[in-house]
């Protein structure tokens, strides 16, 4: 094996017993004293998520969650991780925007997008959208939900999305498409010119 090789494996290992996701601890200590290590699951998908990515490598991790349900229950751990806390809170709100609804319908396709874009909001900028709270979409969201279908449109004919790129970026859908990839570059560059820490982790 090349030096190459091994300086990967060695550095994939360091990464998974020491530096993951951005944080320093061990996996020891955090699989006997997580709030969550009594739910049931497979004990290595608790050391390590490679042990979940080794079990889809195939693409077919529906099949792997539904065998994992079928084995384990409803509720199955599947992994560790120190924004357990953030996701419990998004949880909460979700919660209450259901019961507030009550006896009246709830528009679940809606209320499950901005649950979802909240919390991804929140690890990849810290910062929380609002749109659970507000109940309507974020224009970031608004432009992506838009631009996507351009991919769904032309995915057979990708040439001419990149014809709509190059010659009417001010344009229909195309317009959300650059919006989308100004408002990523605009949060990412205010996250690395930003002298104060923010309140929480993130991803970037």
């Amino acid at each position: 094996m090349s030096k190459v090789g091994i300086a990967a494996i060695v550095g994939l290992l360091a990464h998974q017993l020491f530096f993951i996701r951005g944080e320093w601890h061990l996996l020891a200590p955090t699989g006997l004293f997580h709030r969550l290590r009594n739910f049931p699951g497979p004990r290595f998908a608790a050391v390590s998520k490679l042990w979940h990515i080794w079990q889809c490598r195939d693409s077919r991790n529906h099949l792997v969650l539904e065998d994992l349900r079928r084995q384990y229950g409803s509720f199955v751990l599947t992994a560790l991780t120190e924004y357990e806390p953030r996701v419990l809170k998004k949880v909460s709100a979700l919660r209450d925007r259901i019961l507030e609804a009550n006896p009246q319908l709830v528009l679940v396709n809606d209320l499950m997008r901005w649950f979802s874009f909240d919390l991804m909001g929140d690890f990849a900028f810290s910062e929380d959208f609002g749109m659970m709270e507000k109940r309507e979409y974020h224009r970031a969201v608004r432009m992506l939900r838009s631009a996507i279908t351009l991919l769904e449109s032309f995915s057979l004919a990708i040439w001419i999305t990149r014809l709509g790129f190059a010659f009417i970026p001010g344009l229909w859908k195309v317009k959300d498409w650059f919006g989308l990839l100004e408002f990523c570059d605009g949060y990412m560059e205010r996250r690395m010119k930003a002298r104060a820490p923010f309140n929480a982790p993130c991803l970037l």
